[in-house]
């Protein structure tokens, strides 16, 4: 995982993020042991519910400026 990302957290933790941090399903499924398929279905559904911005770059990133 590159320098700076954040690090995994205690199981059933909430992890704060800052706006802009890049969430890759890559290093998702790693670090919580699922397919990249099932991490990809979860991002889609948080980027339908406007918890994620989907950008034009590989991967998405947290959108919490709007106050969410």
């Amino acid at each position: 995982m590159p320098t700076g990302w954040p690090t995994a957290a205690a199981p059933g933790a909430v992890r704060k993020l800052a706006p802009d941090t890049p969430m890759r399903e890559e290093a998702l499924s790693h670090e919580h042991g699922l397919s990249r398929h099932t991490v990809r279905r979860a991002l889609e559904r948080l980027v339908a519910q406007r918890l994620l911005v989907s950008r034009a770059v590989p991967g998405c990133a947290s959108d919490l400026v709007r106050g969410r």
